[in-house]
């Protein structure tokens, strides 16, 4: 008599195979490991799937398998997992915690690619939590960079949205791949316009705030506890840290020194009165104005910050940035 699997014709997986595949997952889930002791934070096994793809597509330069995409490289995570697939010494004494690192990187943030005019990155709203968020940044904006959705945690999204972004064809390229079909299906999904509409609208629920990302903040509200506004003026803000940075008028940047110090006086009164949102939104915003007469302030504030809100990480993650050289490595990185 038949079993079910003979008259479909199904064809069984040798005892070898099935071991051979345990071990690969095993292997998969250590490297995952790996990078969260190396970065601080989690890492989703997403990454390992997009990773095994470009291993297949170039075995001998993972990193630069979409390269005919807009010259698209791996860094971030994948420097990490492209040293240990090739058993780089070279690199054995990379910090690879800062190694890819943007001056307009938040400690929230972790980029993972970058290409002919901007960059990718990873965003997680808490260290301990995987991303579910794909940002793009262009390189057009040194100061106050807009932080567009792109994709879920998914690096294949961020493909697609890049793809569509360049009016480039590339799908061809999966041809290579063992489970094509699978790969296809993600893409078409990725494509669609709702995809991405879906992505801020849920961000949008689960945030508050006006940062000038323009993602939002993730702080829990706890009654009238948790966030209160840095300003009711967004724009002024902006042009008054603008304005600062660049005027060479003495008594104008004097005048203006004392509103940003009143703000800075109102977060720490926020914070006396649990209301941490205040002080990571104007974190934020100090940092991503990424004018270096901020630095020691922006340091200050989310310092505290991260560390009442406990996130600690992200506030180790901010110390290694500083004592690396914020912008150390901007000029090489940008392609």
């Amino acid at each position: 008599m038949k079993t079910k699997r003979q008259k479909e014709n199904i064809p069984h997986e040798s005892s070898a195979a099935k071991k051979s595949k345990t071990s690969k997952k095993n292997d998969d889930v250590n490297l995952i490991t790996q990078l969260d002791n190396i970065y601080l934070v989690k890492h989703s096994c997403v990454i390992m799937d997009f990773w095994n793809i470009c291993i297949s597509i170039d075995p001998k330069s993972p990193t630069e398998a979409f390269n005919s995409l807009n010259s698209l490289k791996l860094v971030g995570p994948f420097r990490y997992l492209n040293d240990f697939y090739s058993k780089s010494k070279e690199n054995k004494n990379n910090n690879y915690l800062c190694v890819d690192r943007f001056s307009t990187d938040l400690p929230e943030m972790q980029t993972f690619a970058i290409y002919k005019g901007g960059r990718f990155c990873f965003w997680r709203d808490l260290p301990n939590e995987e991303p579910n968020l794909i940002i793009n940044i262009s390189n057009n904006s040194p100061n106050f960079p807009t932080f567009a959705i792109a994709g879920n945690g998914d690096p294949l999204s961020a493909l697609t949205f890049l793809a569509r972004l360049k009016k480039q064809k590339f799908e061809n390229i999966f041809k290579k791949i063992e489970n094509q079909s699978e790969i296809m299906s993600k893409w078409k999904i990725y494509q669609q316009k709702k995809f991405l509409e879906e992505l801020r609208k849920n961000r949008k629920e689960i945030t508050v705030g006006e940062p000038l990302h323009g993602l939002g903040i993730k702080v829990e509200i706890v009654g009238d506890c948790g966030y209160r506004p840095v300003t009711e003026n967004t724009k002024k803000l902006r042009n008054d840290l603008i304005d600062f940075a660049t005027t060479k008028d003495e008594t104008h940047k004097a005048k203006l020194k004392q509103q940003l110090l009143q703000i800075y006086t109102y977060v720490t009164i926020a914070n006396d009165e649990m209301d941490f949102g205040m002080g990571l939104e104007f974190g934020h915003n100090l940092f991503i104005s990424n004018y270096e007469c901020f630095d020691a302030m922006t340091k200050s504030v989310l310092e505290v910050t991260y560390k009442l809100l406990k996130r600690e990480v992200f506030a180790k993650i901010l110390k290694e940035q500083w004592e690396n050289g914020r912008r150390i490595n901007e000029n090489k990185k940008v392609i």
